[in-house]
């Protein structure tokens, strides 16, 4: 969804983000995924006439098949990830998970994703595009701010 600011220049599109974590041993972990034609990357999704929120548990639910309980915490958004984009990110409950899982998306060609989890302290392998290891070190930069439960 992009509109026009004032001078006339277009606004950045909004890509709503579900940041989905869990910690195994103490070691905070983040869901990501292997889309066979595009390799390693995080859930995301462009709006279809929703709020960011309602956009992001849309497309966990249409990419992983994940029914999410709740957003928890809003992370905050960045326009510094993909040029022309402002993603926003969202920590999202859920029901306990899988360690992996496949998953046959509703859209995109009914593609066949494959769900993983990655330490957040971690890098990214090479398999994950630029723009997602931007949105780890940002999702990394907002989890350092919140308050320790």
């Amino acid at each position: 969804f992009q509109t026009m600011t004032d001078g006339g220049q277009r606004a950045a599109t909004d890509k709503a983000c579900p940041v989905v974590l869990r910690s195994p041993q103490g070691k905070c972990e983040i869901l990501a995924f292997c889309h066979p034609l595009a390799d390693h990357q995080f859930v995301k999704a462009s709006l279809a006439g929703e709020t960011l929120a309602a956009a992001a548990l849309r497309e966990l639910y249409v990419e992983a098949g994940i029914t999410a309980q709740a957003i928890t915490t809003m992370l905050g958004s960045s326009n510094a990830i993909q040029s022309g984009e402002k993603w926003h990110f969202f920590v999202v409950q859920t029901d306990p998970l899988p360690d992996s899982w496949q998953h046959k998306c509703a859209d995109d060609g009914g593609q066949l994703f494959g769900f993983f989890w990655h330490p957040v302290r971690q890098p990214l392998p090479d398999s994950f595009e630029h723009r997602f290891h931007k949105a780890l070190h940002f999702i990394r930069a907002q989890l350092d701010l919140l308050p320790v439960p």
